[in-house]
């Protein structure tokens, strides 16, 4: 089903950190935002939605961070000034800055598709679409991934809606037999 929309023929770019996964506050904050986004009609609005999640380390790469401690977070807020008038904006907190900072990737991101690369900055065309590719792992665990994350599935991947059909057995009902449900998610 589609509904008749003007942006039917827009894309929708989600950039996000990436939920490292020992962190159970940011694996469950990514849970989270996915079924706020994508629970009613959203996604049936854009002709693609695409998810884009960056890793703090290389996003403090990119841009240029390098404070420890407490003055990571004003240095911080100070490189997400470079990109948003603190006119505008003057009171920028901790979150705000780290999303302005994932909002510059998705830019970048959505620069490379349209074919305007020259508007990205080299080392963030470098991180996004390097191609070259490196050895992870060792011994049974070893895989040869790409290194751009605009290669990587597990941080530029496309959200699709898809039909599920569970088979349900009721265990207080005698009859044997599976109850089939159909879920759209």
């Amino acid at each position: 089903m589609h509904l008749e929309s003007p942006w039917l023929k827009i894309g929708l770019i989600i950039s996000m950190e990436y939920p490292t996964p020992m962190n159970d506050f940011l694996v469950a904050l990514n849970r989270i935002i996915h079924l706020v986004f994508f629970e009613d009609q959203m996604p049936l609005f854009f002709n693609t939605v695409r998810v884009l999640t960056t890793n703090a380390a290389t996003l403090r790469s990119l841009m240029g961070l390098t404070a420890r401690g407490t003055q990571n977070k004003k240095e911080n807020i100070q490189r997400a000034y470079e990109y948003v008038s603190n006119l505008a904006w003057p009171q920028l907190d901790t979150d705000s800055c780290d999303a302005i900072l994932l909002a510059v990737m998705g830019r970048y991101a959505a620069e490379i598709m349209l074919g305007h690369e020259y508007n990205v900055p080299d080392r963030f065309k470098t991180s996004l679409c390097n191609a070259n590719k490196e050895v992870k792992g060792s011994g049974t665990r070893v895989r040869i991934i790409t290194k751009g994350l605009l290669h990587r599935d597990e941080y530029w991947y496309s959200y699709e809606r898809k039909e599920y059909v569970l088979a349900i057995k009721d265990a207080a009902n005698p009859k044997l037999g599976l109850k089939r449900e159909t879920f759209i998610l």
